[in-house]
């Protein structure tokens, strides 16, 4: 009889520690939901910079585009006085 009572304690006692176990594995999946969370919102904020910094890139290169135009037209204009003063 005993020894039944011994088994039922130390039945008693695993049955705590896995519910102990199972608590603490909650808490874990909890932190890293919202760690995974928290990483989504870093991975949305990186990917709305990156399309900022496409942006701002085909911007520049429209600026330099126009910039080039620009110096092309120069370039003309000054070969047309220059040829036109050495004549």
């Amino acid at each position: 009889m005993q020894q039944l009572f011994a088994g039922q304690k130390e039945l008693q006692q695993s049955q705590m520690q896995l519910i102990s176990n199972i608590a603490d594995l909650k808490d874990v999946v909890l932190a890293n939901a919202e760690q995974i969370s928290s990483l989504g919102q870093t991975v949305s904020d990186l990917r709305s910079i990156t399309s900022d910094l496409v942006g701002y890139s085909i911007n520049q290169e429209g600026d330099i585009q126009t910039v080039r135009e620009d110096l092309q037209a120069l370039k003309r204009r000054v070969d047309a006085i220059d040829g036109s003063s050495s004549v």
